[in-house]
């Protein structure tokens, strides 16, 4: 009985046993990509239209049967590339990119493919983790929330912030190059502190490809060197137009005109400092410029002294941080003091009434 019983015992824990040793373990997925675009978003070559194919190597990945425990990492920076060619693009060479139809192709399959699935999404643009975290840890939460936000997009599920994933890889970068990533990264941030337009959001994720260790060597100074031109561009968007006036009276309305190329309204202030004290002019805080607009203000100075003078007009954020460089304002003054004014006109009614005099008298002479 005692040897039923041993026997029934083994056989049941058996039963329980045997299924978990037949679940089939997770696959693992990972759809991440050196990238393709500058920080500028012009595509560099045309590999992806290769590569998103059936038969390529991130296409075969999509298109063939996938299990249904399948844990896909991704990179939203990967798919912004991708939907990027879904709509016509050309390449740096100005030639067309002809993956159109695979990159809307591989889209519509990757949905179909991830449904279900188990989906973990990497900080935005595959940034070296370690290197992150040293030189700007808030923005690497940044990187891992647009992260998320655009694989969610894509997707068109809910997927939350993950930082389970570690790449393996690590980014070899110069001191230069950090340094350039470094004061990229601040310039657009000091932006991002009044511009929500999603074009400049954008722009600050795709900074992280600096430090992505996908890219390397020459092609890291392309992308360091693109940065550059692309964070002068961006700073322009918000600005004061220079020019140069001629004030002649003690008060004068100077108009000048403040640009914004964004997308959203903005909130600035506008600063001023002079180079000597021959004219005065107060701040003007708090300014809401509408988007994509050219406004004019009508900005009152006032004249101490005649001569010339440079105005340096910034626009600042809350915190008094420049958000681009200064523009100049080249004023020249010409006070005239009162005395010399009424003196000047009087002299100019006795001429006037001596000449309408003299002209009376010949008029007389010649009846």
């Amino acid at each position: 009985m005692r040897k039923f019983l041993f026997a029934l015992l083994a056989l049941t824990l058996a039963g329980f046993s045997f299924p978990q040793s037949a679940t089939a373990a997770t696959r693992t997925i990972e759809l991440i990509e050196r990238p393709h675009q500058l920080i500028d978003g012009r595509f560099i070559d045309d590999e992806l239209a290769t590569l998103l194919s059936p038969e390529g190597r991130l296409g075969s990945l999509v298109f063939t049967s996938v299990p249904t425990q399948t844990r896909w990492i991704i990179d939203g920076a990967f798919l912004d590339e991708v939907q990027a060619m879904t709509d016509g693009y050309a390449l740096a060479d100005e030639s067309d990119g002809q993956g159109v139809d695979v990159a809307i192709a591989f889209l519509d399959q990757l949905k179909i493919a991830t449904s279900g699935a188990v989906i973990t999404p990497i900080a935005y643009g595959n940034p070296d983790r370690t290197i992150a975290e040293q030189l700007a840890p808030s923005e690497l939460s940044f990187y891992f929330s647009y992260g998320a936000e655009r694989v969610s997009f894509h997707l068109e599920r809910t997927v939350a912030v993950d930082k389970s994933y570690v790449a393996k890889e690590r980014a070899k970068i110069s001191g230069p190059l950090r340094k350039n990533y470094t004061v990229n990264r601040q310039a657009i941030s000091k932006l991002s502190t009044v511009v929500t337009a999603p074009e400049l959001t954008l722009f600050r994720a795709r900074l992280a490809i600096l430090l992505s260790p996908s890219i390397n060597g020459e092609l890291s100074e392309k992308f360091a060197a693109n940065a550059i031109v692309g964070v002068a561009e961006q700073r322009a968007k918000l600005r004061i137009n220079p020019g140069k006036y001629a004030l002649t009276s003690e008060t004068v309305e100077v108009p000048l005109t403040l640009v914004n190329g964004f997308s959203s309204a903005v909130t600035v202030n506008l600063i001023f400092r002079s180079s000597n004290i021959k004219v005065l002019v107060n701040d003007m805080r708090q300014i809401t410029l509408a988007p994509e607009s050219r406004t004019q203000f009508a900005v009152p100075f006032t004249v101490v002294a005649s001569g010339s003078t440079n105005i340096s007009a910034v626009l600042t954020n809350a915190k008094g941080q420049w958000l681009g460089p200064s523009s100049k304002l080249a004023l020249t003054m010409t006070l005239i003091d009162s005395r010399v004014a009424w003196f000047t006109t009087g002299a100019a009614v006795l001429l006037f009434i001596g000449a309408a005099a003299q002209t009376y008298r010949r008029i007389r002479k010649g009846r």
